[in-house]
């Protein structure tokens, strides 16, 4: 996907995707959106995301992946961010763009294993646009939790289901397999240092293969013993991470929608 980022002023920033235009409230971000920003998940969503389908992106933070996916034609987008500095971003990039009105959902809650009320925080990251949703600290902003169930609206037909939520993935990984109802391909984003008990996440996780297959940005099967070393390494800057640390995603595919070769049956 060919991606330009103009700077229109301090308020605001213009995006190109494949010739088509949006326009954004600044943030420190957008630069490096052009500079070949995450092409796993440019990648995984191009061989995923089917046109006039849904798309739900819990984790939506100031919205890279909720423009790839309207560029690649979703026809309706749930957009669920818990930090109300990046919510309010949202909702100006929805207003800044007539089409989006119609199209975009967004949502101030956060996705955890039970409904009630959360903290996000650390409050000084919530104040910085940080896009932590788990706690790092002794203060933070009390949000709405829902579980997985709730993001999943009727009557809609799903392709793509993203969720990068900063470590509370640890918290909801048992309920990944509400997902496995839609049609979804589900792009997860893993944070294993923020993780207080990594061995019983990957077990968490591991106990989904027999509906999901687990896959790299390519629809490729990955190796489960792979991802478990990955997850309980003790490196801080490990070759398959970032470079702010063992942070990495995988693709889960429900195994009832795709072959062992990562395609699609209908």
């Amino acid at each position: 996907m060919d991606v330009k980022v103009e700077i229109i002023d301090n308020n605001q920033t213009r995006i190109h995707l494949d010739g088509q235009q949006y326009i954004v409230p600044s943030h420190w971000f957008w630069p490096q959106f052009e500079q070949n920003w995450e092409p796993q998940t440019f990648e995984f969503f191009k061989r995923n995301l089917i046109k006039d389908t849904h798309f739900l992106d819990i984790g939506a933070w100031v919205g890279p992946t909720a423009l790839i996916a309207t560029r690649l034609g979703a026809r309706s987008l749930t957009l669920v961010e818990p930090n109300p500095i990046n919510f309010l971003k949202l909702l100006e990039t929805q207003f800044a763009n007539d089409n989006f009105l119609n199209s975009w959902t967004i949502l101030n809650i956060c996705l955890s294993d039970s409904r009630g009320f959360a903290t996000i925080g650390p409050l000084d990251g919530v104040f910085n646009a940080s896009s932590a949703t788990n706690i790092r600290g002794h203060s933070g902003v009390q949000v709405m939790s829902v579980v997985a169930e709730d993001l999943l609206r009727s009557g809609e037909r799903y392709s793509l289901i993203k969720i990068d939520i900063e470590g509370a993935e640890e918290r909801m990984v048992k309920d990944l397999h509400k997902f496995e109802s839609t049609e979804a391909a589900i792009w997860l984003s893993l944070h294993p240092p923020f993780m207080m008990d990594k061995a019983n996440f990957f077990a968490n996780l591991f106990a989904l293969s027999g509906d999901f297959y687990l896959t790299d940005q390519n629809n490729s099967l990955m190796d489960w013993s792979v991802l478990k070393e990955q997850v309980l390494s003790d490196e801080q800057y490990p070759k398959f991470g970032t470079k702010w640390g063992n942070f990495f995603e995988v693709g889960l595919l429900p195994k009832r929608i795709f072959s062992d070769i990562g395609i699609r049956y209908s």
